[in-house]
């Protein structure tokens, strides 16, 4: 067995880019500890241009193999195969040669690295890749040719440029490594990266590399972050020699002796500017949480039936606080970052090398980064795979194959007329108490047409058909009767919807409608797991929707009282899927609420149904809120996280009062569970679960670099992030226990998305507070079961993607059982009654924890801290100013106030 992973083909297979650190001067093989500390993925040891020797990148790469950080040795030109061979045999699990010019020099360089078949490398036994232990040879060629023996090709000339598909097509080829600087001078532009000339040389590489399934890989640019990210984001470069130790040490010398000079030349100590920086810091901020707790203020003395323009520039309000906040102490915590969001964005290949965007609040995007962290600290050959269950697997669809062709639209291809009532009544009850996909009367007038003709007339009516057919599609599929396993229910309905689907000029005829059948269609295709076409049906929708003026409220006598209702509803169940998806995605919000005039909805019901819409629309505001703070692309961590957290809290306990304040949206009353209100909490539930995700990332990885570095598995979190932890493990807890009611009434969807996503959300986060153990009597096991239970009972019913969720949530339990090697407390296992966790937290309890982060004021002026070292108890000074006050009241999170039967 391989004694380290081949980080370049992990991160690869994962769409990351593989980092590499340069070694040319420094032989002591202490420098490999510090590019690990650094975050290096992989060594570049170049024997070209230094005078470096086998025997010191020997000890360099059995450094990188202890460490996990992957050598790769680039050797001199035209080296012979017992160089290379020394290379290898000496610790390389790779080989970078450079000035390849063509096809028949790189199967040399591939028959120089491999073992026979694909090469002639001379077998040797008790090799530093293979901890030095002997193996079966069979066992030490297929390893070594597959992961040991990575091999890379230099492009270096025109000649190689001109030859590029030839030479990317030869099999054993890994990586195709651009070498800059000799590049530009053979096409003579030297030193000029941003040419036409050179860039367009790369793009036929990266074109190349993408037909072929290669790496693409730069080297020779450094510190330049627009190339960087036009490489990285526009060429797929995923191999990048980032710098190396001659250039480091240079500009550390230089950076260092100008510091020393400007303070020599201003006659001023660095205790001063600490000083003035940390006071006025801490006079700035506090300004801010003044401005934002007069905004709360203003908040809950607004009326609550109308969205005004001042309430919806709320959000731009905090955007530009936050710019403030950036600009203020980024200085101070520049080293506290949100793991989810990086600035260069993660992506992953899938199965058929397809990009797949990983965006940071998605719940499947949030798996996948969990547990590809598991699987890095276990290693590729310990750890089980990660599932690549990606969007659209569960029911692969050819819309593109589609036809239009209206003669198909006949009685005989329809439903009964009673069938059609049936099913329409279907998607009234499980959809239309809570979201506006039609107008009932308007609907009903449509059906009374197409089964008054026959054959049913299209042409002027091809909106109304569509309507139709999304409703039939959505009836199907919400009976719950399984269709077969490569077909979802109602497709058949689903795809004469699309085949008749317009262009943009015929969607902007009936707007209105438009949005209506936009919607739907997005519903259905999130329910099948294509999210990616779900989302873009509803930006097609919202489009239409601002190009026609539909965000503005429509007053002045221009619609009936009927229009204007289904207006309002249809722009407000847009606006409320729009935010869910975008959510789901991992995308910003795609509206500004400033730009929002639109009332709730009027009408026979108008009360109760403006009740349900408002504290949708509200939650929904809410979690776009969580997106565009906690997930914003900058992805500082520390004290802003916590102060958006802070905020985010107290208006959830403000929307909390709201909820307990109506008996019908309040779950746990002396009736019955009902669908809405249990739709209603499960998404205030879920935002909790958004905002504490990124402390979870961080706790995770801190424990398994605690387990690598054999540190105490007995360390608990400060006393703020502990009360978070709880809040979003008691979150997660009672959305299983919602959702459990749900499904002892029959009232769990089967086909809809939004019990799926709060099924596995909450599941994943107890599982993995379980494994971490934050605080005492964390773990959960019963709620990992329930979890499984709720999932099982979608399988039996026909949901696909469940059978996925439920495969992904299996597979972390495995992969953090042989992390914790079964190493769980005895005492952790049951948990003491009188220390359980609450079931349910009251929304007094939620402010309390909101106020509790007050208790830590200087929290935004740390300096000197370790990356994530303020989350966890410590003795050291550093951060004993998280300890909360002698005599502090700390909230009271244990009494138990059941909320469910």
């Amino acid at each position: 067995m391989l004694a380290c992973q081949n980080t370049l083909r992990t991160r690869f297979a994962a769409g990351q880019l593989c980092k590499a650190f340069g070694v040319r001067l420094v032989t002591n093989p202490q420098v490999v500890q510090l590019a690990k500390n650094a975050g290096f993925d992989s060594l570049f040891i170049d024997l070209e241009h230094s005078s470096l020797s086998v025997d010191d990148a020997s000890k360099l790469c059995c450094a990188g193999i202890s460490l996990g950080i992957t050598p790769f040795v680039r050797v001199p030109h035209q080296s012979g195969n017992g160089f290379v061979q020394k290379v290898l045999d000496g610790g390389a699990m790779g080989v970078i040669f450079p000035h390849v010019q063509s096809a028949e020099e790189a199967k040399s360089a591939v028959a120089i690295s491999k073992y026979p078949p694909m090469g002639c490398r001379s077998m040797t036994g008790q090799l530093p890749v293979f901890s030095l232990k002997t193996f079966p040879q069979a066992q030490v060629i297929r390893e070594s040719n597959t992961s040991a023996s990575t091999v890379f090709v230099m492009i270096e000339n025109e000649a190689a440029i001109e030859k590029i598909d030839e030479i990317a097509s030869v099999e054993g080829v890994d990586v195709l490594l651009i070498g800059s600087n000799d590049l530009a001078i053979e096409l003579g532009v030297p030193g000029e990266f941003r040419s036409d000339k050179f860039k367009g040389a790369l793009r036929r590489v990266s074109a190349a590399c993408k037909k072929h399934g290669k790496v693409m890989g730069l080297a020779g640019i450094y510190d330049q972050p627009d190339i960087h990210d036009w490489a990285i984001h526009s060429l797929g470069v995923r191999f990048m020699l980032c710098q190396q130790d001659s250039g480091l040490i240079a500009g550390g010398a230089t950076k260092c002796l100008a510091a020393v000079a400007n303070v020599e030349n201003a006659h001023v100590t660095n205790r001063d500017i600490l000083g003035h920086e940390l006071n006025e810091l801490r006079y700035l901020n506090e300004l801010k949480r003044k401005a934002e707790d007069d905004q709360l203020g203003l908040d809950s003395a607004r009326a609550n039936r109308r969205l005004t323009p001042s309430e919806h520039r709320e959000g731009e309000v905090t955007a530009r606080e936050d710019d403030n906040d950036q600009e203020i102490s980024n200085d101070h915590l520049k080293d506290l970052r949100n793991p989810l969001v990086t600035n260069s964005p993660s992506f992953m290949t899938d199965n058929k090398g397809k990009r797949r965007f990983l965006g940071p609040s998605s719940t499947w995007a949030y798996s996948r980064h969990a547990m590809n962290m598991i699987q890095a600290h276990l290693g590729e050959h310990s750890s089980p795979d990660v599932p690549m269950n990606v969007d659209g697997t569960a029911f692969p669809l050819d819309t593109a194959s589609l036809k239009d062709d209206s003669s198909l639209t006949t009685l005989d291809n329809l439903p009964s007329f009673d069938y059609a009532i049936y099913l329409t009544n279907t998607v009234k009850f499980h959809i239309t108490q809570t979201y506006h996909l039609f107008e009932e009367s308007n609907f009903n007038r449509t059906l009374n047409v197409i089964y008054s003709q026959d054959p049913p007339p299209i042409g002027s009516s091809r909106l109304e058909y569509i309507q139709y057919f999304v409703v039939m599609a959505l009836g199907k599929a919400l009976l719950g009767r399984a269709g077969s396993s490569a077909q979802p229910p109602g497709n058949e309905y689903f795809l004469q919807a699309i085949k008749l689907f317009p262009d943009i000029t015929g969607l902007c005829q009936d707007p209105i409608l438009s949005v209506e059948i936009c919607c739907g269609l997005a519903l259905y295709l999130q329910s099948i797991d294509h999210r990616n076409s779900a989302y873009l049906y509803l930006g097609l929708a919202l489009r239409v929707s601002l190009s026609q003026g539909l965000h503005r409220d429509l007053t002045g006598g221009y619609l009936d009282p009927t229009e204007e209702t289904r207006h309002r509803s249809a722009w407000w169940t847009l606006y409320i899927l729009d935010r869910k998806f975008a959510s789901l995605m991992g995308a910003p919000s795609s509206i500004n609420d400033g730009d929002i005039s639109v009332l709730l909805p009027e009408g026979p019901q108008a009360t109760q149904k403006s009740k349900v819409v408002d504290m949708h629309v509200k939650l929904s505001r809410l979690m776009a809120k969580v997106i565009n703070t906690v997930y914003a692309t900058d992805d500082r961590l520390g004290s802003s996280f916590l102060r958006n957290t802070q905020a985010i809290l107290r208006e959830l306990a403000k929307l909390g009062d709201d909820l307990a304040a109506s008996p019908e949206l309040k779950p746990g009353n002396s009736s019955p569970v009902g669908r809405v209100s249990a739709t209603l909490n499960l998404c205030y539930h879920q935002c909790i679960l958004l905002a504490t995700r990124p402390l979870l990332i961080c706790l995770l990885r801190d424990r398994l670099q605690d387990k690598t570095a054999g540190g105490s598995p007995d360390r608990h979190t400060v006393e703020p992030i502990t009360a978070l932890l709880k809040t979003s493990s008691e979150s997660a807890s009672q959305s299983l226990r919602i959702l459990a009611a749900l499904q002892s009434h029959d009232l769990l969807e089967i086909f809809l998305p939004f019990d799926l996503e709060q099924i596995f959300s909450s599941g994943f986060i107890i599982t993995l507070i379980s494994a971490i153990h934050p605080f005492p009597n964390a773990v959960d096991e019963a709620g990992f079961d329930k979890s499984l239970n709720l999932l099982d009972t979608l399988i039996a019913n026909g949901n696909i993607p469940a059978r996925f969720r439920r495969e992904e949530l299996v597979r972390l339990h495995e992969m953090l059982l042989l992390v914790s090697q079964q190493e769980i407390n005895p005492e952790d296992v049951a948990l003491d009654p009188s220390q359980a966790m609450p079931h349910s937290m009251s929304p007094n309890q939620i402010l309390s924890i909101a106020n509790l982060l007050d208790s830590y004021p200087d929290l935004d002026s740390i300096v000197g801290v370790g990356t994530e070292g303020w989350l966890w108890e410590t003795d050291t000074a550093a951060v004993q100013h998280l300890e909360p006050q002698t005599g502090e009241d700390i909230p009271d999170i244990g009494s138990p106030r059941t909320e469910i039967p």
